[in-house]
């Protein structure tokens, strides 16, 4: 059979040597990997060993990797959340390398990939900070209480709104902070616990360990305006905007100032605003949305980049009542809108202390 080696599917496989445990919701890649390294094999042979295949892209059988070492394939598959690939029992999202500190204590000096829900930021036994992207460091955050007080508001929120509209409010308020800081915006608390991490933190990017953990109390506490049902009603309706806002200044940015005939078009909270009150009348249209965002969220750099495009685009999408313009006044179109016409407008004019700036 092409794809199958016939002459080991029906044979039993032989026990490793040497045989380490699976980390608490480690990848199998990850395990299957350590058990490479601490054999002297190589990784794909393995993982085509415990297929049963001359191909690396079928799954792993939990039957031959239970023979290959020794453990129950029950403990396995509660080790191991991506074993059991035909009936996932929740959906596996975030990857993240375990705290260093844990593996140190267990005798695991490699690297080891786990599924974390998206609340486990941080060891909250360590003091370590475990969102870091690419990079293979893991902050301490000794002396960081606001962050570990964060994370705990976040597992809070998680336990009382949900894991869906968790995720995907902090996703909105992930990219409405990024956005804020790159414009240098309201962006004092970073500031302060960026120097408490490092002195030379204006040379980090805002993709750095440190700048996300820096950026998390700030984005928890947006996260808790967007994603709760209270405050974003309150958002999206006249009456009740002014306390969403009151809210804000008290939890969220303390300098904010709610001017929405300046700032509605540069300003990604009040776009976001712009959209819910565009989809509100629309339950299913707006369902549908949230759910593809989710899937597949869209990265940074399709945001645009400059205020103007920014103000050209957006001017055209948000009612009136929000922008606080006459009845009578027409928004001007957006460029892609305006060169398919063959005529070119003269941009909005932008306030020079709103326009983009490097971080």
């Amino acid at each position: 059979m092409a794809g199958r080696m016939s002459n080991e599917r029906f044979v039993k496989p032989s026990r490793l040597p040497l045989v380490c445990r699976p980390f608490h919701r480690e990848t199998t890649q990850s395990y299957i990997t350590r058990l490479a390294s601490a054999n002297r094999l190589a990784p794909g042979g393995l993982q085509r060993y415990l297929s049963a295949s001359d191909r690396s892209i079928f799954p792993t059988s939990p039957e031959r990797l239970s023979a290959v070492t020794g453990i129950s394939q029950a403990n396995l598959l509660l080790a191991l959340p991506d074993l059991e690939q035909r009936y996932p029992k929740e959906p596996l999202r975030h990857q993240r390398r375990a705290c260093v500190s844990c593996q140190r204590i267990r005798g695991s000096t490699e690297p080891i990939t786990c599924w974390l829900p998206q609340e486990q930021m941080a060891c909250v036994q360590h003091f370590r900070w475990l969102e870091a992207g690419k990079a293979r460091e893991q902050p301490s955050l000794v002396g960081q209480s606001s962050i570990v007080r964060a994370n705990a508001q976040h597992r809070r929120l998680v336990r009382r709104l949900g894991r869906h509209d968790m995720e995907l409010g902090y996703e909105i308020a992930t990219r409405i902070v990024v956005e804020w800081h790159r414009k240098r915006w309201f962006d004092e608390d970073f500031q302060r616990l960026m120097t408490v991490f490092r002195s030379d933190w204006r040379s980090i990017w805002l993709n750095d360990p440190y700048a996300r953990a820096s950026r998390y109390p700030q984005v928890i506490a947006l996260t808790r305006l967007i994603a709760t049902p209270h405050w974003r009603s309150l958002a999206i309706h006249d009456e009740g905007r002014g306390r969403f806002f009151d809210e804000l200044v008290r939890t969220v940015a303390p300098s904010y100032l709610y001017q929405p005939q300046q700032w509605s078009s540069v300003d990604p909270l009040l776009r976001w605003i712009g959209d819910e009150i565009e989809f509100a009348v629309d339950p299913q249209e707006i369902r549908r949305r949230r759910t593809h965002h989710l899937a597949r969220p869209a990265p940074l750099t399709s945001l645009p980049a400059h205020p103007e495009v920014i103000a050209r685009q957006m001017l055209g999408q948000l009612p009136p009542s929000l922008l606080l313009l006459p009845a009578g006044y027409t928004p001007t179109p957006c460029p892609a809108c305006s060169r398919a016409r063959s005529w070119n407008p003269t941009p909005p004019s932008v306030p020079s202390q709103f326009k983009s700036r490097p971080f």
